[in-house]
């Protein structure tokens, strides 16, 4: 027979202003490509995101709600900049789909149930805090600090977007100064100088203080008797093996975390209740009369069995009688007066034999087992801050020419406008500045044959440290300055390539005195030069079975004028690839000659100097007598 007891509790109390949709502060967290899901805490298969950044609200049309305008006056000079925006704090559903997705390949259950509530700090008059919405910007910065500020005024919501189709909007007016940097700012390639902050904080339950009390115990009785009784005619034969075994087992656990100080919490009532539990419980598990520990009733061995047997009359009744007169009888034959009773009867020496075998077995096991769990918990509401920030970088190779966002406005005249030329490096010939050109300046002029107004020049370089951080294109621009012909979209320009190991530069035109005459918006910068692809090959397998260490092959051309070796490749044996791709570059109309060494441990192999033909070149080993023995 088995017993079983089983008593769960669980204690818990709960301190939450928004139970439905808090979320828990120290479990359950995911994050999934840079976004952060946070576990709710009745429902654990309710996720909430954390945005991660402020963005650019839209209209339902798709287009950004902001604006950024840079008006000049009638000296064509910058006056002043004005910008305006409004800011939401959310994901897109579209992004949004795509991250559930991500999010159940992780946690089939989950489901995003939206974002997690957020809350602004209600700022007093003493306070000292920051404002739920602020811009972070040197231009927009109103306080002097001991100079003249380039923002005359810059006016915010000052609330965070915090809540569903909500908003936040900044809009600021520049002076000259701001507005030439804040336009400057934007069209660069990296971040901007504005970043638009949020500050809050979300409520996220906490555990404060966490007891688990695990108790058990177990009273197992075992009961073995084997009993044997063989009678045959007058002989007897008794066997009795009798096991009693009694067996307590049981353990307490208790297991505590309290971080109730930590958090400002009095958890002494949760103590007092832990201990007049585990008391109890411990009272309640040792108590052999009436608790777990009672012992279970033992079994007599005997029952069901009689140790004598029987012989003759088979009753009980005729069992006594016999034995009774059979005792008389033996007293009457000692006794010394004769006669005194009737003559006695002789005694039966040949009784009626009854066969008498007995086996009785008995195998019991009791076990009785009795369980306690106990999970005392107190849950708590802490305030997390939340601050996080995104910048308007990179707004302006995106949408820097359309002009519903970026416009720059003649306050005063229509025709005094101002045009940007776009000078680019060609992107094939990107890569040529880390080994063939220093660098490439543009000479720009434009000449005002009419209003005697002088000529606009100005110049752009860019270097190999332009082209390592990605500026590959640079602007000059010119005022209009009243033409109201198709004349002011002309101009003109040089070209300078710079060569290294070349002292001399190469000009486009070849004299100084000569410009290049255009109206085009934007110039491609090609060197003079010209940008092959080769691919060098030859059998890793020959290398081996002729002893072939590697070979050497040299490629020059002219570059600039100069006959120089302009690129060396190295075969090995143990090359993992067999083929080499490469670029040469070379004058126009000038062949690239190359030269291939061959080197093993007998000695080394010239081959005589060829022309590339084609843009595929495969090397065949020479044969082994044109092997050198190196002295």
């Amino acid at each position: 027979m088995k017993y079983t007891v089983k008593i769960f509790l669980f204690f818990s109390l709960l301190f939450s202003s928004q139970a439905m949709a808090q979320v828990k502060y120290d479990e359950g967290a995911i994050y999934v490509q840079g976004l952060t899901f946070l576990q709710g805490n009745r429902d654990t298969t309710e996720y909430y995101y954390l945005p991660q950044f402020p963005r650019l609200a839209s209209r339902p049309d798709g287009t950004l709600e902001f604006l950024c305008l840079q008006y000049v006056n009638r000296n064509a000079q910058t006056s002043g900049g004005l910008l305006h925006a409004l800011v939401e704090f959310s994901i897109p559903d579209s992004i949004l789909r795509r991250l559930g997705d991500s999010l159940k390949k992780i946690n089939p259950l989950a489901r995003i149930a939206g974002m997690v509530p957020l809350m602004q700090y209600k700022k007093e008059a003493d306070d000292d805090l920051r404002s739920g919405f602020e811009v972070i910007s040197a231009t927009l910065n109103t306080a002097a600090n001991g100079t003249e500020s380039m923002a005359r005024s810059v006016v915010t919501s000052g609330y965070a977007p915090f809540t569903p189709g909500s908003k936040a909007a900044v809009a600021a007016l520049l002076n000259a100064n701001g507005a030439t940097l804040m336009w400057n700012s934007f069209s660069g390639q990296g971040a901007s100088d504005v970043s638009l902050a949020v500050n809050g904080y979300y409520e996220a339950a906490v555990k404060a203080y966490n007891a688990v009390v695990t108790a058990e115990m177990k009273v197992i009785y075992t009961h073995f008797s084997r009993m044997y009784n063989q009678q045959q005619k007058f002989t007897k034969t008794q066997i009795r093996k009798v096991v009693d075994s009694l067996e307590k087992k049981g353990f307490i656990k208790v297991e505590v975390f309290d971080r109730s100080a930590g958090l400002g919490l009095n958890a002494t009532d949760m103590a007092g209740i832990l201990s007049t539990i585990t008391n109890k419980i411990t009272e309640t598990m040792f108590d052999s009369q009436n608790g777990w520990s009672k012992e279970p009733e033992r079994i007599d061995p005997n029952l069901g069995f009689d140790p004598r047997g029987k012989q003759g009359d088979k009753t009980k009744v005729g069992t006594v009688a016999g034995e009774i007169a059979e005792a008389i009888g033996d007293i009457n034959e000692s006794l010394p007066i004769i006669g005194l009773f009737t003559k006695r009867a002789k005694k039966n020496l040949d009784p009626e034999y009854v066969t008498d075998n007995q086996f009785v077995l008995k195998d019991v096991k009791n076990i009785r087992t009795s369980t306690f769990y106990l999970n005392l918990s107190k849950q708590t509401t802490i305030k997390v801050p939340f601050h996080t920030a995104g910048n308007l970088g990179g707004l302006f190779s995106k949408i820097g020419q359309d002009s519903r966002y970026f416009r720059i406005v003649n306050m005063e005249d229509p025709a005094f406008e101002r045009r940007s030329i776009n000078f680019q490096v060609d992107g094939d010939f990107v890569d040529a500045f880390d080994d063939v050109i220093n660098f490439v300046t543009v000479n720009f002029r434009k000449k005002y044959n009419t209003g005697g107004h002088s000529d606009v020049t100005s110049q752009l370089l860019i270097n190999g440290d332009d082209v390592k951080k990605k500026i590959s294109i640079k602007e000059i621009s010119y005022p209009r300055l009243g033409i109201t012909s198709s004349d002011w979209l002309n101009y003109e320009y040089q070209i300078i390539w710079s060569f290294k190991g070349r002292p001399n530069p190469v000009r486009f035109p070849e004299n100084e005195n000569q410009w290049i005459k255009s109206s085009d918006p934007a110039i491609s910068l090609i060197p003079p030069l010209v940008k092959v692809y080769l691919d060098v090959d030859a059998d890793r397998r020959e290398f081996l079975s002729n002893t072939v260490a590697s070979a050497r092959i040299k490629f020059a051309t002219k570059q600039a004028g100069v006959m120089k070796v302009v690129r060396t490749v190295i075969l090995r044996a143990d090359d993992k690839s067999s083929t080499n791709k490469i670029a040469i570059y070379h004058d126009p109309n000038v062949p690239v000659a190359y030269q291939t060494s061959w080197f093993k441990n007998s000695g080394t192999a010239d081959d005589a100097n060829k022309l590339v033909s084609s843009g595929f070149l495969f090397l065949n080993i020479p044969a082994a007598d044109k092997f050198i023995k190196s002295e």
